[in-house]
């Protein structure tokens, strides 16, 4: 089975949202949907909520949301704000990762719909999911300071993995974004001091000398394909494959002008990789190479759906969806893949989508 690194965008994800009412209509029973492609995200709920003191405000509900086989599953109820963004599926178990905030900021792990706890997980945001086996890795990062200390860059940052629920650091200055597994060799792509760098079961290496970060990683025998963004000084997608350095291709005609690797999924001698580009007067698209060639991912038969999620599984890629039907005020979740279209759901109290896999 081929294993899939989920990260921020894995999967990657510009979330588009929209409100209506809290009240959940039966979603429509929809045919032809693969039993195992999963979508997770979050429903919106028109009711106001408050944050927690000591400066409450007003808000409008999320509640974290997984869809499958033409169902939605809330993962919690609407009392408490709550996003799915990364998901594994694996020997039959489905785990979850997201957010919830209450009175703090708290990382989630779900399985099969059921909470699982994750050590030291407050003030936290989880950037990747994976499981290998019985183990399970989740990547993250806790972040201190105030918008100032943010701005000048001095928050306090430190990258956090989980195995199984139990938490290893990787030191002030540090973030964990990516991980993948091959065997007992476990490497967490991320960065050190504003530089990419990997660790190799615990050993940290640099990647760049200038200002660079590392968003995921892939293991084969013999290489190491990492991905991130970098340049010389500026913004653009890259790859390191066993250490040495291409910057991704921008279509510069179109008003790309900077750019960002987010995953990257290996099936033969094929690299895949996906990322968001930032278009000029236009704002943010994903986009997808494949042995560092741009690839077209419109769909003519949804010609203005946006694009939220790419997957690749057995070297075909599975792109998320959705379109707005203005006419009845529904959105409309579907999955590609090559010139088929599934639908997964209408929603008619607003989504947000985060993450796709499939089986």
């Amino acid at each position: 089975m081929e294993i899939f690194v989920a990260t921020k965008a894995i999967a990657l994800t510009i979330a588009t949202i929209t409100f209506a009412g809290c009240i959940r209509d039966k979603e429509k029973k929809m045919d032809e949907i693969p039993p195992k492609i999963y979508v997770v995200g979050f429903e919106t709920c028109g009711e106001t909520m408050w944050s927690a003191p000591p400066a409450p405000t007003k808000y409008t509900g999320f509640i974290a949301t997984m869809w499958s086989g033409g169902e939605s599953k809330r993962l919690a109820d609407k009392d408490v704000h709550t996003e799915a963004e990364h998901i594994f599926a694996s020997n039959g178990d489905v785990y979850i990762t997201g957010s919830m905030n209450s009175h703090k900021s708290r990382a989630m792990m779900w399985k099969n719909g059921e909470i699982l706890p994750l050590e030291g997980n407050y003030e936290v945001r989880i950037k990747s999911l994976y499981v290998s086996g019985k183990d399970v890795y989740v990547t993250g990062n806790y972040f201190e300071g105030s918008a100032g200390d943010v701005f000048f860059g001095n928050e306090k940052r430190i990258g956090i993995l989980w195995r199984n629920g139990e938490r290893t650091t990787f030191g002030n200055e540090s973030e964990a974004n990516g991980i993948h597994v091959l065997g007992k060799t476990v490497i967490v792509a991320g960065e050190k001091r504003r530089k990419a760098a990997i660790w190799i079961n615990g050993k940290i290496t640099i990647l760049d000398k200038n200002w660079s970060q590392a968003n995921a990683v892939w293991i084969t025998e013999k290489k190491i394909y990492v991905v991130g963004t970098g340049g010389d000084y500026d913004n653009k997608p890259v790859i390191w494959v066993n250490g040495k350095k291409s910057i991704l291709p921008l279509e510069k005609t179109k008003g790309e002008i900077i750019g960002e690797a987010q995953t990257v999924t290996v099936f033969g001698n094929d690299v895949y990789v996906t990322g968001k580009v930032l278009i000029e007067n236009v704002g943010h698209e994903l986009a997808l190479w494949k042995n560092g060639i741009r690839q077209n991912i419109s769909f003519p038969n949804l010609p203005n759906s946006i694009i939220q999620a790419i997957f690749i599984k057995n070297g075909e890629p599975y792109i998320l969806r959705r379109v707005w039907e203005k006419e009845n005020d529904v959105e409309m979740i579907y999955v590609t893949k090559g010139d088929k279209a599934y639908k997964i759901a209408d929603v008619k109290n607003g989504a947000g989508l985060h993450a796709l896999f499939v089986e």
